[in-house]
């Protein structure tokens, strides 16, 4: 008779039929190493993490649709998704000291503004922003564009969705980003993914609106679009503000 090596019950199967461990537990060796690695490594590929970025990258509103329509076992979780690509880009953002704000003059600061730090804390609460746009994005979408009758929630699982998708194209564009750190260039950057931004969205509202007319579509998702960027933009905005009033700073809108 086998015993389970974790609880010794008797095993009947190739699986404790009370703990559910395998019935053949292998010895730790190089060996052993070798395959759990081996499994880790084709597991993050076919389920978990990585395998939900890589469907975001290569067919975003399909995946998402899926997602929504039950499809979920292999994916990870699109919440915790959105915070552990918030907090690396954050993380990099620091390492690096990227500049969100490198556009903006100094004198348009005030003379006590370290620019340079309110930069690094901008970029690196960049997924803050989001989340908070999130909501009212969602909200707007629920009220306004709400083709599908999906209910608030199922809408906010969209926009984490394609929240994390946008963090991971800045991701993947981060070398470029570092090495036009504290340049001129580096606004034109930032023009290019608000253009990408726009792009993304469209294909990911077409994908996930396939039974729609594509023209009409766009139309929506840009609308969205347009109005996702007025209340982020209204958000650094509302920022700016409080910051200058904490810091009695001089305050212009221009």
């Amino acid at each position: 008779m086998k015993y389970c090596k974790n609880c010794g019950n008797d095993l009947t199967g190739n699986f404790c039929s009370y703990c559910g461990q395998k019935s053949d537990v292998d010895r730790l060796d190089f060996k052993y190493v070798q395959s759990h690695f081996r499994k880790i490594f084709f597991k993050y590929f076919d389920k978990g993490i990585i395998y939900t970025c890589k469907q975001l990258v290569t067919r975003p509103g399909h995946t998402i649709r899926e997602y929504l329509e039950g499809k979920r076992i292999k994916h990870y979780d699109p919440i915790t998704l959105f915070i552990t690509l918030g907090a690396l880009y954050g993380i990099f953002s620091q390492m690096y000291s990227i500049e969100f704000l490198y556009s903006i003059k100094d004198e348009d600061l005030g003379p006590l503004t370290d620019k340079k730090s309110l930069n690094l804390w901008i970029d690196a609460h960049y997924s803050i922003f989001m989340s908070i746009n999130i909501p009212i994005i969602s909200i707007v979408m629920y009220y306004v564009y709400n083709i599908k009758n999906h209910n608030l929630i199922e809408i906010l699982v969209y926009n984490f969705f394609v929240s994390s998708l946008k963090i991971l194209i800045r991701l993947l564009f981060l070398p470029v980003n570092i090495y036009y750190n504290s340049k001129e260039e580096i606004a034109y950057l930032y023009n290019f993914f608000l253009i990408i931004d726009l792009l993304l969205f469209i294909l990911i509202y077409v994908q996930f609106h396939c039974s729609e007319k594509v023209i009409l579509s766009i139309r929506r998702a840009i609308a969205i679009q347009l109005i996702y960027i007025l209340s982020f933009s209204l958000l650094l905005f509302l920022f700016y503000y409080i910051y200058a009033l904490l810091y009695n700073l001089p305050f212009t809108l221009t």
